[in-house]
């Protein structure tokens, strides 16, 4: 199973690279997944965090635990809680 020939064009991270979603993710899978960060990241969170919080919500999560993201905002089914909050 090689790379796929697809290629990503929204975003900087990925403008022209061709996507290789075949080897983390198989088939088209992968492309769901960044196409959720890109809608994600339309709500000022970086590509990067917004990718995290699509993996988190495409597994069923109910809470994400991160020092990098505000605390207590709710996406979609997914609670971001700061574990360092109120040490």
């Amino acid at each position: 199973m090689g790379p796929t020939t697809n290629q990503c064009h929204s975003c900087a991270v990925c403008r022209g690279r061709p996507a290789q979603t075949e080897y983390v993710l198989g088939g088209d899978q992968g492309i769901e997944t960044h196409e959720a960060a890109l809608e994600i990241a339309r709500y000022g969170y970086s590509i990067y965090d917004a990718l995290i919080l699509a993996v988190a919500l495409e597994a069923d999560c109910d809470t994400l635990y991160t020092e990098d993201m505000q605390n207590d905002p709710v996406i979609g089914s997914l609670t971001i809680r700061n574990p360092f909050l109120n040490v």
